[in-house]
């Protein structure tokens, strides 16, 4: 049953830049979602503006759509001349944000500088939540899988990811498990690098940056050009076995690293891509880096159980640094400079047996 609620009784919520409608949720049917008024049949407004200006200005809403003033404007002018180029700078930032692939921040700062005026009445602090909203209506819905992205990028629907006026996108391949696998490039600088008869390639792996509900790591692959690492190719894969590295190395031989031939290749100690590396670059030498090799020893260090000891015996600690530094000693010395850590860790009663044999293999 709806019953008749007092006139003063009814709360007030913004509904626009200019009025603000009046509602109440009677507490017996607030479940049902009713609105109820102080006349069901009417609804009332007040200004939007009236707590800067002090204003009391407000109106009333019939039921055949008539407006009737119940209180004018007061305190303020019921129109901003402003308002105009604050509406007109509102505009092109969320057309821009749902157009242009660039930081929200970058292209409020450059409309800034084309509209002094409006922007120093419509702050980014203030346009960020719309200019957000924009982008995130403009984009279509979060695929399942790689190969629903695939599908997007082939149907023109994200051709805001380019470089130098083409898309980054060059294809999808799928290995014979049917996981897929994205890759992405910009032609003119592949050009512009391989022109340079790069001689060292650096390959990388890592998880930290794949979608969460897609993708299992990002692979890229760096040339470096007078001592400056140079990315030129971005794979966006859903696993990481064999079959789908060579799936991977495939297509980029044949479509855009024809004329890779590079001397030395720097990867990390993944076997799987170290063998794909070594088929599809027969001449190439394969080598792991620095940094992976320490960081596989310490995982290893922490997994066997070692952390405590290392952080309360020094030659404990001691022993794990000689570990980091033998990948920098020459080819040869290497073996020989092992036995003697091992020796070390002996002779100082430090029970990492395990660690030194998981090296050694």
């Amino acid at each position: 049953m709806l019953v008749s609620i007092p006139k003063s009784r009814v709360p007030r919520y913004i509904v626009n830049s200019k009025f603000i409608k009046c509602r109440y949720a009677h507490p017996e049917i607030v479940k049902k979602l009713h609105w109820i008024f102080s006349d069901i049949f009417k609804k009332y407004y007040r200004c939007a503006r009236r707590a800067g200006n002090f204003c009391s200005g407000s109106l009333k809403k019939l039921a055949d759509g008539t407006f009737i003033t119940i209180k004018s404007h007061n305190g303020h002018q019921p129109h901003n001349p402003n308002e105009a180029l604050v509406r007109a700078l509102r505009e092109v930032l969320k057309r821009r944000a749902s157009s242009k692939n660039l930081i929200l921040k970058h292209i409020y700062d450059g409309e800034a500088r084309r509209n002094p005026e409006a922007s120093s009445l419509y702050p980014y602090s203030t346009a960020e939540s719309i200019m957000r909203l924009a982008r995130r209506s403009s984009l279509p819905s979060l695929p399942h899988s790689l190969a629903d992205l695939a599908t997007i990028f082939d149907e023109g629907r994200l051709h805001r990811y380019s470089c130098c006026g083409e898309i980054m996108f060059k294809g999808c391949v799928q290995d014979v498990d049917g996981r897929a696998c994205m890759i992405f490039s910009c032609t003119a600088l592949l050009q512009l690098v391989l022109a340079n008869n790069i001689d060292e390639v650096h390959v990388d792996v890592t998880f930290k940056v794949v979608p969460s509900n897609m993708g299992s790591q990002l692979l890229t692959i760096h040339c470096m050009i007078d001592n400056y690492s140079i990315p030129i190719v971005y794979c966006l894969m859903e696993c990481k076995t064999r079959n789908t590295y060579n799936c991977v190395f495939n297509f980029l031989k044949t479509n855009l690293l024809a004329n890779l031939n590079p001397s030395i290749i720097i990867t990390d100690y993944e076997t799987a891509l170290r063998d794909t590396l070594t088929f599809i670059f027969p001449s190439a030498r394969i080598t792991g880096c620095w940094f992976h090799h320490n960081q596989v020893v310490w995982r290893n260090m922490k997994k066997r159980g070692f952390l405590q000891l290392i952080n309360t015996n020094k030659f404990a600690s001691k022993a794990l640094r000689m570990l980091f530094a033998l990948p920098l000693l020459p080819s040869g010395d290497i073996q020989r400079a092992f036995d003697m850590v091992r020796m070390f860790a002996v002779n100082h009663g430090i029970p990492m047996s395990s660690l030194f044999d998981y090296y050694d293999k």
